[in-house]
């Protein structure tokens, strides 16, 4: 004998239909909810990542002596005095002596969170070679009471016979690609006295890698 299946009305099939398309749509979003989320690393909150040197190009100027001082807007960034822990605790990748007290001030360019530790990117001048001003651009990291963990020179540019600076990168995966150039502009003489620039400069590159851990400090890996 045949089975047959009862058409239901327009009106019931309409709700039926409804409660179908909820009952999905309440399922899709549970399982967002549980879903792990990409390339997400405890990025709590700040700017985002990755953070490059084309980020700052607003310190790149120099002065009319040659000099990048740092000439920003101090109304809409923060800016801090050294204490007496910023200028005790050493600064990886540091190769020049930098001269610094309590009185000079730091830029603060950009902020991250990662595993519950606080990263500042900021930027200084401190005194160079015959006191010209360098520019440093700095990666410190902090605990959740604000205490100052480590600290990592990022960039550093000057002018003077030699020309220095670096091409930074603070990637998603938690490392920091340091590239430190040195490019020799002049010839000179027997006595290191500088003669004429020369045509073709010499240009060094070294690059070296870090890696943020969870604790907060900054590790060479190569």
């Amino acid at each position: 004998m045949p089975f047959f299946i009862p058409q239901l009305p327009e009106e019931m099939r309409i709700t039926t239909l409804l409660i179908t398309l909820l009952i999905a749509a309440s399922c899709i979003e549970e399982q967002s909810k549980t879903k792990t989320p990409v390339n997400k690393i405890a990025i709590d909150n700040g700017d985002p990542l990755p953070i490059s040197s084309m980020d700052f190009s607003e310190l790149y100027l120099t002065n009319n002596e040659d000099e990048y001082a740092i000439q920003l807007n101090t109304d809409t960034i923060e800016t801090k005095k050294f204490n007496r822990i910023d200028l005790t605790l050493v600064t990886k990748e540091m190769d020049f002596k930098s001269k610094l007290t309590d009185q000079d001030s730091y830029y603060v360019l950009r902020t991250f969170r990662f595993s519950g530790k606080l990263f500042k990117v900021i930027a200084y001048n401190s005194a160079g070679e015959n006191d010209r001003k360098v520019l440093n651009v700095q990666l410190n990291s902090y605990d959740s009471t604000g205490q100052l963990l480590d600290k990592l020179l990022l960039d550093c540019r000057l002018t003077f016979e030699v020309e220095y600076y670096r091409d930074i990168t603070i990637n998603k995966d938690m490392t920091v690609d340091l590239v430190k150039y040195s490019i020799d502009q002049y010839t000179y003489d027997e006595t290191g006295g500088i003669m004429d620039a020369k045509e073709i400069q010499d240009t060094i590159a070294e690059k070296c890698t870090y890696k943020i851990d969870r604790n907060g400090i900054f590790i060479k890996v190569n």
